[in-house]
């Protein structure tokens, strides 16, 4: 049986006499470990049946017989202490379609709860993020304030900067790539003077968030605010004292490719907030919408633009 299960023979072949020593004195090598994939039980009745210590085997032939055959029927064999691991194992062996129920049973509710806890730290791991953000914003907004209060020399503007500036790069340690932190960083580097970094992170930021209504409001926000100021240096150096001559005058290609991309992420903020019920308790969102939608009107290429832009304002 040893032979039949494992392939080999339980000692090395040898002289007789070294083979019937070798019987006296050591164990062979367990059948599980010559081939791991046999069965637990069988393994067990052939040990029993190998015992060096007759007391240990099976008393009879027969014995030997019935424990194989309850473990053809898949029943406890006699070899084995029936613990109530074994119990159950063997009734699962039995009961083969019932129990691959209860597995699937078991599997779906293990799988139902891992999912329930991992939504709830989703939850709270994004409520957590939110704050963050939201403090990281207000640090650069306060930030704007106090830097355009009154002209800084440059080294002044970026000594401000310092706090919000850590606070966005704590952000993009736990969150690497999130497209709202990328759009404050953006807004941070405009209030620098860096529009070459800030037009990368904004750019970035689209690509990454299709849903996110405070990315394209503050991308929106920035490339319409880079407009204006690039359109008050084009009329004072275009016209003079003679506004109305330099307004009419062609607009510059770069200046109008800013100004169509800040109106249509605007429009594409418009549509998000409003459909968006994240937000919607925020006592700032209806000021937010409004300032979008002057800055759409004023900078669309509707003739009555400016008359809706101050009806918003």
């Amino acid at each position: 049986l040893y032979e039949l299960t494992t392939g080999r023979l339980p000692y090395p072949p040898d002289r007789p006499m070294a083979v019937l020593l070798r019987k006296l004195q050591e164990d062979p090598v367990r059948p599980r470990a010559v081939a791991p994939a046999l069965s637990r039980d069988v393994a067990t009745i052939i040990e029993k049946a190998m015992e060096r210590d007759p007391s240990r085997r099976y008393p009879t032939a027969r014995e030997l017989a019935d424990d194989l055959a309850r473990w053809l029927a898949g029943e406890l064999i006699h070899a084995r202490p029936a613990t109530a691991v074994y119990r159950l194992g063997s009734w699962l062996r039995r009961h083969r379609g019932l129990s691959a129920g209860l597995g699937i049973a078991c599997i779906a509710a293990l799988a139902f709860a891992w999912a329930l806890r991992d939504t709830g730290a989703a939850r709270e791991r994004e409520a957590r993020m939110r704050r963050a953000l939201e403090d990281a914003g207000r640090a650069v907004l306060a930030f704007e304030d106090e830097a355009f209060r009154e002209p800084l020399a440059e080294h002044g503007r970026r000594s401000l900067a310092v706090q919000p500036a850590a606070l966005i790069e704590a952000l993009e340690r736990e969150r690497p790539g999130d497209a709202r932190v990328l759009a404050w960083r953006g807004w941070l580097r405009a209030c620098v003077d860096d529009d070459a970094g800030a037009r990368a992170d904004f750019e970035r930021a689209r690509r990454e968030a299709a849903d996110v209504p405070e990315v394209w409001r503050l991308s929106g926000t920035y490339l319409l605010e880079r407009v204006a100021r690039q359109r008050r240096t084009w009329i004072t150096r275009r016209g003079g004292g003679d506004g109305f001559r330099a307004r009419i005058a062609p607009e510059p290609e770069a200046t109008r490719r800013d100004r169509l991309q800040g109106v249509s992420d605007l429009e594409r903020y418009l549509t998000l907030a409003t459909a968006a019920a994240d937000g919607a308790d925020d006592p700032t969102r209806p000021i937010d919408l409004r300032l979008a939608r002057a800055r759409v009107a004023l900078h669309g290429d509707r003739p009555d633009g400016p008359q809706r832009a101050l009806e918003e304002l």
